[in-house]
């Protein structure tokens, strides 16, 4: 199980897990009465708390997507970057990573050899 912690409102956080290699996000924020299922489908490759929310990458369909907080429109609309270029990378040969250096958020792409 992985986990981060986001910014539920200006004054309370939100713990958010998920489970590597199984689809499924799952939220815990203050004042509800447990753990609320927040993307039934989404299995997250690799994932970045950033300025609050929660960005995460699906190698599946190479997009980067808005984890947290789950779009109003349903989680076909959380799109960060709908598709990373095939020119970046083979994912079968490639691991990629959300890194975020001074507030700015990057995508590595590293070759598995």
């Amino acid at each position: 199980m992985n986990a981060a912690v986001c910014t539920a409102s200006p004054t309370s956080i939100a713990v958010v897990v998920w489970f590597p290699w199984t689809p499924g996000v799952l939220s815990a924020e203050p004042g509800r009465p447990g753990w609320e299922v927040i993307h039934r489908e989404m299995q997250i490759w690799n994932a970045l708390p950033f300025q609050g929310r929660l960005y995460g990458f699906l190698r599946s369909s190479r997009q980067i997507v808005q984890v947290y907080p789950p779009s109003p429109r349903g989680p076909a609309n959380c799109s960060v970057a709908p598709h990373v270029r095939d020119n970046l990378g083979n994912p079968i040969f490639c691991d990629y990573y959300l890194w975020s250096p001074v507030g700015a958020c990057y995508l590595l792409c590293s070759m598995v050899m």
